[in-house]
């Protein structure tokens, strides 16, 4: 967090001076630490762009013409965002044409990708959403191979007494399932696992798969009990000044929208996944 803060330091102090001739926009991530032991901030992008085509309404029709905003302004998109660094879990707030959750994980990356150059690290960023039973299908069918599966039933069936301790007390089963290497591209691996989720579907709880796209990389897929679309609400005004010239934590600190995205954390279909730890 503290290196993404000092990045953006920077950049914060190189918007003063405009966006460079030939860029369209400039991005930029600024984030800070909020209650709970959470981070959160802004996902600023803002365009090289002043002019716009308006509709005017008129007696006969409407009168088409272009118009351009005052000198000192700029078309924007803020994107606020929050998550919990001890489970991986986190909330964006996405509204129409604003920048989409995977521009916001590509350019993240990059930042990862540059922290762990100059760290000398050898680590990945992994992003996955959590996605609804209908995606769920859809993406694992879509994987180039399957590494591993973990799952959570809600309701299980033990079909003997005693192969699990106190199993008339069981109310879910976790498994854990590891594919071997030879068999990660099988047809036959994909469609039994294809199956299997359809014909399981009411009865998870809660389930993971692990494996590689077709262009190599790494994913993990998550079907949770939440969709994808955790909260929808009317698009608010909001103001927030970031000081070019001092420290914007007290700017994000004091944000209504992030405020606002902790109190969606903490409802009763959210909280589990959020603040529940996990493996990562």
């Amino acid at each position: 967090m503290k290196y993404i803060q000092s990045l953006n330091q920077i950049e914060m102090d190189s918007l003063d001076a405009g966006i460079p001739q030939g860029m369209n926009f400039k991005r930029i991530t600024l984030i800070t630490d909020l209650v709970d032991g959470l981070w959160g901030g802004i996902f600023l992008t803002i365009e090289n762009t002043r002019k716009f085509v308006r509709a005017t309404k008129s007696e006969q029709g409407f009168t088409i013409s272009t118009g351009e905003i005052e000198k000192d302004q700029n078309f924007a998109d803020a994107n606020f965002f929050i998550f919990n660094p001890k489970t991986g879990a986190g909330l964006y707030e996405y509204y129409h044409l604003s920048a989409y959750l995977n521009t916001f994980d590509s350019d993240t990356n990059k930042d990862f990708r540059l922290y762990c150059s100059v760290q000398n690290l050898k680590a990945k960023f992994i992003y996955s959403q959590y996605l609804t039973p209908s995606d769920f299908q859809e993406y694992v069918q879509s994987l180039l191979s399957v590494h591993n599966v973990e799952y959570e039933l809600s309701t299980i069936d033990i079909p003997e007494a005693g192969l699990i301790p106190a199993s008339g007390f069981v109310s879910r089963l976790k498994q854990k399932v590891f594919y071997e290497r030879t068999e990660h591209t099988s047809p036959e691996l994909r469609k039994g696992l294809l199956s299997f989720i359809k014909n399981n579907l009411d009865g998870f709880k809660r389930m993971f798969a692990k494996g590689s796209t077709t262009d190599g990389n790494d994913v993990i897929y998550s079907l949770m009990d939440d969709n994808s679309t955790l909260y929808e609400r009317e698009f608010k005004t909001f103001t927030i000044d970031l000081d070019l010239s001092a420290d914007v934590d007290t700017a994000l600190k004091s944000s209504g929208n992030l405020k606002h995205l902790i109190g969606v954390s903490k409802r009763l279909d959210v909280r589990n996944f959020f603040y529940t730890e996990r493996e990562l």
